[in-house]
């Protein structure tokens, strides 16, 4: 944004793998080692059923070691790792992209594009457009496809009885523009629903820091109030039996000031308690109206990473007003909070956040949004 930014914050303290691990939906690795199981059991059935039960020609000895070197990572990641371990994306992007291509080489044993099961080439591509970024998953989705194009050009003859089963050029160009069009519609829909939860999360995150930090100024307020009340009865104690010894021994020079300190420590003590109740409760009201500037950077602060920095700058359009304050409500955090992201995700290295009177421009790139104040 155009001038110099008066107050900056930059997000510091995290890691870029644990900045990544917010950003998008962390994946526990039991997670992906049973959808590895799960298909390796599937594999092997089918392959058994074609053998044994069909009777085709089928040389199990290259799908019988793919399935082996899937269950043998499974068995490595398990003496590795324990099960509840939050997977990063660059790990998470590496075991979908074994899974694809161990996918790819069997179905290459099996009849390519012809083997009815290519259509499973469809998950691990929307696995890795909803667990990871926009750059990996549209890697994985492109490493699909190109599987999906040799398997149409070269792949063993599909196990069809005694003769072989051959399809048109044509018919198979069609399943490959089909599959195609599924491993895109499927993994762009993916990645939108990724998303929009993401950013579900996100607010719901802010919301639920502003409303821990309203219920700890409530508590407060009431914790005073009530220190108030119960200190209240022993300092009026502590105050009569002050005016009784200054009533008797008020005559004695050695005792006369003493007791003249003790009734006017107690009445301070008094007046301290009274005025933190006042105070509470004036607080308790105050953070429901806030300047702008806080309130964006309220709004902001759970949106902050690592490799990204924030620049807030607050000003007056005229150059002498004040920072106006606007009440704080959970709607203008949550509107704040979906125009903020929306700079964040399109940001390489800085978000510009200019909060000024009667609107607040936030930029990243060449891309703003406008919201008026």
């Amino acid at each position: 944004m155009n001038g110099q930014p008066e107050r900056s914050a930059q997000a510091n303290g995290t890691s870029p793998a644990s900045a990544a691990d917010w950003h998008f939906p962390a994946v526990r690795m039991r997670t992906l080692i049973a959808v590895r199981w799960t298909a390796v059991s599937g594999q092997l059935a089918a392959l058994l059923f074609v053998k044994f039960h069909f009777g085709f020609p089928l040389d199990l000895g290259a799908p019988l070691l793919l399935l082996a070197a899937s269950a043998g990572l499974n068995l490595f990641l398990l003496a590795r790792h324990a099960p509840t371990t939050l997977l990063t994306p660059r790990q998470a992007g590496g075991q979908l992209v074994f899974d694809l291509l161990q996918l790819a080489a069997l179905l290459y044993c099996t009849g390519g594009l012809t083997n009815p099961f290519a259509v499973l080439m469809v998950a691990p591509a929307s696995m890795a457009a909803t667990i990871l970024g926009r750059r990996a998953g549209i890697g994985v989705l492109a490493l699909a496809l190109a599987c999906l194009t040799l398997l149409g050009i070269v792949h063993r003859p599909l196990p069809w009885g005694d003769e072989a089963l051959v399809l048109a050029p044509t018919y198979i160009g069609g399943i490959w523009v089909a599959l195609a069009v599924t491993l895109v519609f499927t993994a762009i829909y993916a990645a939108r629903l990724s998303r929009e939860a993401q950013r579900r999360a996100q607010a719901l995150a802010a919301t639920q820091a502003a409303l821990a930090r309203e219920q700890k100024l409530s508590a407060l307020g009431g914790l005073a109030a009530a220190a108030a009340h119960e200190l209240g009865t022993p300092l009026g104690t502590i105050t009569l039996v002050a005016k009784d010894l200054h009533r008797e021994h008020g005559d004695d020079p050695a005792l006369r000031e003493d007791l003249a300190l003790l009734a006017s420590q107690a009445a301070r003590c008094r007046d301290i308690l009274a005025g933190l109740a006042q105070r509470a409760q004036a607080e308790d009201t105050h953070f429901h109206r806030m300047p702008v500037d806080a309130l964006v950077r309220e709004a902001g602060r759970p949106l902050e990473r690592a490799g990204i920095a924030f620049a807030y700058t607050a000003r007056a359009l005229d150059g002498g007003k004040a920072i106006p304050v606007v009440a704080r409500r959970p709607e203008i955090l949550h509107a704040l909070a979906n125009f903020i992201d929306n700079a964040a995700r399109f940001a390489k290295t800085r978000v510009n956040i200019d909060e000024s009177v009667g609107v607040v421009a936030v930029a990243a790139a060449n891309t703003a949004w406008l919201v008026g104040g």
